[in-house]
């Protein structure tokens, strides 16, 4: 069964050379990603940007669909503590900070096959006959 995920450059006119091996990398390593202008399935999302701006909390958060889908923010650089802290408050499951183009893939990859197994650990009749929540 293939990974299915959905990606977004914010706020990149141009999509940057690290970002497009990035999503090279995860697709060549049988992730099938969409290409999205504004999101519309709920499911992984991979939100990639250059810079924090004030647009961008807001994009997350909606793009969370209020935390019903997992989203990884990607950032090409460093974020401070209060905008990390700011993302995850706006919806993102996790951030990771591009340094190097295949570790940071195979960090994401890592991330988005471990959301994939828990998601389908939660789906057994047996975890769902004994969890409890959502």
């Amino acid at each position: 069964m293939t990974i299915m995920v959905w990606s977004c450059c914010f706020a990149m006119p141009h999509k940057n050379a690290d970002a497009l091996k990035i999503l090279a990398y995860i697709e060549a390593q049988g992730v099938s990603i969409q290409t999205v202008d504004s999101y519309s399935d709920v499911g992984t999302g991979l939100v990639i940007f250059n810079e924090f701006t004030p647009e961008l909390p807001a994009y997350l958060q909606e793009a969370s669909c209020g935390s019903s889908s997992r989203l990884l923010a990607i950032h090409c650089g460093s974020l401070c503590p209060e905008q990390a802290r700011l993302l995850m408050q706006s919806g993102a499951t996790d951030i990771v900070e591009f340094t190097d183009c295949i570790q940071s893939a195979e960090e994401i990859l890592a991330r988005i096959k471990r959301w994939e197994t828990i998601g389908k650990m939660l789906e057994c009749p047996y975890v769902k006959a004994h969890l409890i929540g959502a």
